[in-house]
């Protein structure tokens, strides 16, 4: 059986670590630099970077900073955002990251997918959805670009399609919950956990341990976070944290 793991997900914007909520009013969260040195004392299973403005700005990806990073992280990396191009994504994976993410604008370069994943096994290659609901609570997959739906997509099938095209592993960011630390979708969790056979992280919502906890009897294998890894209190201090299994055990 798969082992469980909890991945700090962080969100970097204008070369610093940020905090959003519903994928809005990014909250400066410290330098990249000095977060990582921090993560790698606390035995992170890995660690997963999104660049939120290179997609956005169409920019390409801060190959400096990622080295920078790379080199200073002993911790399994992940990285995405301003990934067009399979050089974009064998730089990547040379500076020093096991794995790239691709993100919702794969919708129309799914080739890239299989090129990534035949250079570099399908375990390199992963694929980051975000999924939100409408007015009337229905799951759709959501475009952040453009702050729109992909109406004639129905989530599972396309999950299906990104398989075949040789995706090793999935997120799911559900923007509803992002930054709220209210808990996480668990009926999205039991709906997509057990239908597919790669790993599927989800994301959004842990405020606690107990969230976690949830998540797993869900079904999850995989739970991703960032406000929970990076806040603190009700005023959101920033204070880099991981819980150790002992945390679990209470």
């Amino acid at each position: 059986m798969l082992q469980k793991r909890l991945i700090p997900c962080l969100s970097l914007l204008n070369d610093s670590f940020v905090k959003t909520v519903n994928f809005k009013n990014p909250k400066y969260i410290g330098d990249p630099i000095n977060t990582i040195k921090i993560f790698n004392e606390k035995f992170v299973d890995e660690i997963i970077i999104i660049d939120i403005g290179a997609s956005k700005l169409n920019l390409k990806p801060n190959f400096k900073l990622l080295s920078e990073i790379a080199s200073e992280c002993f911790i399994p990396l992940g990285y995405g955002g301003g990934i067009k191009t399979l050089d974009d994504a064998s730089k990547i994976i040379n500076i020093g990251f096991e794995k790239v993410c691709l993100q919702s604008g794969i919708v129309n370069n799914l080739k890239l997918i299989n090129q990534i994943s035949k250079k570099f096994g399908s375990q390199s290659c992963q694929i980051s959805i975000d999924i939100k609901k409408d007015l009337f609570g229905r799951y759709h997959i959501y475009n952040y670009l453009n702050n729109s739906y992909y109406k004639n997509l129905k989530i599972e099938n396309f999950l299906s399609e990104l398989i075949n095209c040789g995706a090793g592993e999935i997120i799911i960011n559900v923007v509803n919950n992002d930054g709220k630390q209210n808990g996480m979708d668990l009926d999205l969790i039991k709906r997509l956990s057990k239908l597919f056979s790669i790993p599927i992280i989800f994301v959004g919502g842990v405020g606690k341990l107990d969230h976690v906890k949830s998540a797993y009897d869900a079904g999850a294998l995989a739970v991703g976070g960032g406000s929970f890894f990076i806040l603190y209190g009700d005023h959101r201090a920033v204070l880099v944290s991981y819980p150790n299994e002992e945390d679990f055990k209470n």
